[in-house]
């Protein structure tokens, strides 16, 4: 990522080795289906991140080298919103194709 991780702070992103602008990461998110109603989408959101933020899954990924965030719906929808886009047009630039 952009900043150095908590878990491992002495290792140096990308971009402080000479990438610049270097910024990727692996994310989980949870989604609902269009239409699910907000009292249940935010409900589910809360109880996810109780979870996500729980000592024991936590510690599973902390060993996976990752770190819990838990986000509200609403950041996860502006964080997606921003990704789209982005991933899109690196696709589109080196001409990726599925097969």
């Amino acid at each position: 990522t952009a900043q150095r991780s908590k878990i491992f702070p002495d290792i140096p992103t990308i971009a402080e080795q000479g990438v610049p602008s270097y910024d990727s990461f692996q994310f989980l998110g949870w989604a609902a289906t269009a239409g699910t109603p907000p009292a249940i989408v935010n409900r589910l959101s809360v109880e996810l991140a109780k979870i996500a933020r729980s000592s024991e899954m936590e510690e599973k990924i902390k060993d996976d080298g990752g770190e819990a965030i838990g986000s509200t719906p609403e950041q996860f929808k502006q964080f997606m919103a921003a990704e789209v886009p982005r991933w899109s047009k690196l696709i589109r630039d080196i001409g990726l194709k599925l097969e």
